[in-house]
């Protein structure tokens, strides 16, 4: 587990989704969770495996802020502390702990830090727009049957707008005569959270950008006839092979857009997700680190940013000039 990014903050689940009664099964990064909030409310994270007899603790109960295995009713509490053992008054319960993760909610999102029982730094600052509850909010999760790494590289990749978005976000792109002629140039900025990037079609700056979060999110910054809008986007690997994607949308909209059916806001989003993922899902191999054979060329700038980044990682520690 968390072969794929050790030692990395990575979001887990939306705080909506965890309740204070019913823990909730995850997986992040090959890791099997069971989420929980514990008497004071916060979420924690265990391995889904009781210590005892490795059965699932998602599939138990939440009393009084401690996990109950549904087997042989152990107890986990904060930091997954065995607080209590049925029929055993005597059970050295210091000993009888489970495996737990460092946990931190914020923006909206129960975040973990891949690394059992480690000290955590901590959590990389958020884009203000996720903290921000004055702000239109919409949550949405989709599984890909795609690497993570093919995933991410797809929401930095422009070029491909005006093909796999043609008739959505790329219709404007699309609808050029001097596609084949015109260059594609990009400001990419070096930033401490990764890197933002903005982009020109023969010099003349396109609307939006849009930022790469490390590890795995993007945000882009959308301006619309109905108010700015920002999609965070968070590309999680969950088991081998498959990305949970993570979707907020926020936007700052005038009062009567509220007169506008819900659906056809979300109905465009997920059309637009819809279309990356039937090409992202083609890709092959599966990682992007194992794509040796595969050519690039200027406009896969952004994409080879993140290579770059991702292969310093699989070395060691990233260098100042990545940050």
């Amino acid at each position: 587990m968390f072969d794929e990014l050790p030692d990395q903050w990575l979001p887990a689940a939306f705080s909506s989704k965890l309740g204070a009664k019913v823990p909730i099964a995850v997986t992040v990064d090959g890791a099997p969770l069971a989420l929980f909030r514990d008497r004071e409310g916060r979420p924690q994270a265990l391995i889904d495996a009781c210590p005892h007899r490795s059965v699932k603790l998602s599939l138990g109960t939440v009393e009084n802020g401690c996990l109950r295995c549904p087997f042989h009713g152990w107890e986990f509490g904060a930091g997954g502390a065995c607080e209590r053992v049925p029929l055993n008054p005597e059970a050295r319960r210091e000993l009888l702990g489970a495996a737990a993760l460092p946990t931190v909610e914020r923006g909206g999102i129960v975040w973990i830090f891949t690394r059992i029982g480690a000290e955590a730094p901590a959590l990389p600052e958020l884009p203000d727009s996720l903290e921000d509850k004055a702000l239109a909010r919409r949550e949405l999760e989709d599984p890909w049957a795609a690497h993570w790494t093919r995933a991410m590289e797809n929401m930095l990749d422009v070029p491909h707008l005006p093909f796999v978005h043609r008739g959505t976000i790329g219709r404007e792109m699309a609808a050029r005569r001097d596609l084949y002629d015109v260059p594609l140039t990009f400001d990419l900025q070096d930033a401490p959270y990764g890197f933002r990037l903005g982009w020109a079609m023969g010099g003349k700056p396109e609307a939006g950008h849009l930022e790469w979060r490390r590890p795995v999110g993007m945000v882009l910054y959308i301006a619309s006839p109905v108010g700015e809008m920002r999609q965070h986007i968070f590309c999680v690997p969950s088991t081998p092979g498959h990305t949970n994607m993570m979707l907020v949308s926020t936007a700052q909209r005038p009062w009567w857009t509220a007169l506008i059916p819900g659906f056809v806001f979300n109905g465009f989003e997920d059309r637009i997700l819809g279309e990356d993922r039937a090409i992202v899902q083609s890709s092959a191999p599966g990682s992007v680190i194992h794509a040796g054979h595969e050519k690039s060329i200027a406009t896969d700038k952004p994409t080879l940013r993140f290579r770059a980044w991702l292969k310093s990682q699989r070395r060691g520690p990233p260098p100042e000039s990545a940050s």
